[in-house]
């Protein structure tokens, strides 16, 4: 019995090990879906690769955001990754609500602003340092979601901006191990 204790317990400890460090825990939970720090430092490498990408379209240098110098921005990044997140997977529940065939929407929404783009690929790599399927998932998904539930609320003569404050001050969420609140409007 003590030989299954330890083969268990040996096992557990390898799993835990496992999920830590291929990034698969939880940093917040909304409506019931997880986000993963995988999918949350991907998504802040993209912003801090745009932010760069921006600094030097403006003729600045770009930024190294692991020097200490810049450990308040490099925080504010974060704190905005998280709350864009955040609110697309509320969006991505509401939109349900909405209309039925909102996932469509925003699937034919999003092919559309592929097609109508050029060389978006490199673009993906260039300016977010992501492959283009990361692309698609992180940055033209969530807006067109947001755009697609935008126009839905608007043609319903709702004010879009005041129906989601109202959805994300009654969203269903929870932040874990990450250091930051989630204030019902925005992640500090």
């Amino acid at each position: 019995m003590k030989k299954i204790v330890i083969y268990l317990s040996g096992a557990a400890v390898i799993l835990l090990a496992a999920i830590f460090f291929s990034g698969l825990y939880p940093v917040a939970r909304v409506e019931g879906k997880l986000i993963t720090f995988r999918a949350f430092a991907k998504s802040a490498r993209a912003a801090e690769s745009f932010a760069n990408a921006e600094f030097q379209k403006s003729g600045m240098e770009p930024v190294d955001f692991f020097s200490s110098q810049n450990a308040s921005l490099r925080r504010d990044i974060a704190r905005g990754t998280l709350t864009f997140l955040i609110e697309d997977k509320i969006l991505e529940k509401e939109g349900k609500g909405l209309a039925q065939d909102f996932a469509l929407r925003v699937r034919l929404r999003t092919d559309e602003a592929i097609k109508k783009g050029s060389n978006m690929e490199a673009a993906a790599r260039l300016v977010y340092g992501l492959r283009f399927k990361d692309f698609r998932v992180l940055v033209l998904e969530p807006q067109a979601r947001r755009d697609v539930a935008a126009e839905i609320v608007k043609g319903q003569n709702n004010d879009f901006f005041i129906w989601f404050a109202e959805k994300k001050k009654n969203a269903d969420m929870r932040l874990y191990f990450s250091g930051y609140r989630w204030t019902g409007e925005k992640v500090e």
